[in-house]
């Protein structure tokens, strides 16, 4: 049954992921696959982190010997805006699994968030590269980008994934997309467009195969890929329709910290868009901070508080 609602979310088919999660929730209320499939949806699919919150608590509940659940919920804050609660809930989730990919991961990302970026890299090389569900091998890109390390960029993606610089015409699908598109921008570097050219445009072909939305869609790589491609038009468009359709997952790095979307990011379209989730995350804080307290979310087990 949790295979089934995470097969509807494949399908783009959310609303009936939503129905099979909370059946499977009512048919067994203790398994907390279930909590963690709705707020999931909330925040990956509908734009609802507030929402998202009591349901991920209720996970930890449940099973809060399971470093993900504390790794969820940590970024999730992180999304919210509310950099205590993030650095609490990962920090228990470092204290769980203190080697764990996830929780690399997610002490990666508090890191970025707080502009360090010494421990952010330190974290980041912890976590396998050529995992498409993280972005970190982009971060360390742009890392190096910045210092002028265009050839030892060059050569993580070549080293990771060899398939997109060694074959002449390069497969492109769920496991390299990602890598294909940020590699594209350090190609255009050091005067590789017409290899560049090549993986933005089978990256696009590829991702108008799966959905948007979701922890494993596509996110706003037709966004990056029109702005590398210098289609500004094209990309503040897709910017439009990915906010408008519920995207916010890690919104605060691609918008503000992301180097593929550097020549777009003083368009004023794109800074209206920008203050525009800066206010609606604003908004959904505050929701969860009333909710917090008048105590109307799930009381948490005090080994972790």
């Amino acid at each position: 049954n949790h295979n089934l609602a995470r097969s509807y979310v494949e399908l783009g088919r959310y609303d009936e992921a939503m129905a099979q999660h909370k059946k499977n929730s009512e048919m067994n209320p203790e398994y907390p696959g279930a909590y963690e499939g709705i707020g999931t949806l909330y925040w990956n699919v509908y734009g609802q982190l507030d929402k998202a919150v009591p349901w991920y608590e209720k996970a930890v509940v449940l099973d809060h010997g399971r470093s993900l659940n504390l790794f969820l919920l940590g970024v999730l804050f992180l999304d919210l805006g509310d950099f205590d609660q993030a650095e609490h809930w990962i920090s228990r989730s470092r204290e769980l699994a203190p080697d764990g990919i996830f929780t690399n991961l997610a002490m990666a990302i508090l890191h970025v968030y707080r502009g360090e970026d010494d421990q952010a890299a330190e974290y980041a090389n912890r976590v396998p590269h050529d995992d498409p569900r993280n972005d970190v091998l982009a971060y360390l890109r742009d890392r190096d980008m910045q210092a002028g390390r265009y050839a030892e960029a060059r050569v993580r993606y070549a080293t990771t994934f060899p398939e997109l610089l060694a074959v002449n015409e390069p497969e492109i699908n769920g496991l390299n997309y990602r890598a294909a598109i940020n590699l594209a921008l350090i190609l255009s570097a050091t005067g590789e467009q017409e290899r560049a050219d090549l993986l933005l445009g089978r990256s696009l072909v590829y991702i108008a195969t799966i959905q948007r939305l979701g922890l494993d869609g596509s996110g706003i790589s037709d966004v990056q890929i029109y702005t590398l491609q210098g289609q500004t038009a094209k990309a503040l468009t897709a910017l439009r329709q990915a906010i408008d359709e519920g995207w916010r997952i890690l919104w605060w790095y691609y918008l503000k910290l992301d180097k593929n979307l550097d020549s777009i990011r003083d368009e004023p379209e794109f800074q209206a868009m920008v203050k525009e989730i800066e206010a609606d995350m604003a908004e959904q804080l505050a929701r969860v901070h009333e909710r917090q307290a008048n105590d109307e979310l799930t009381p948490l087990p005090r080994s972790l508080e």
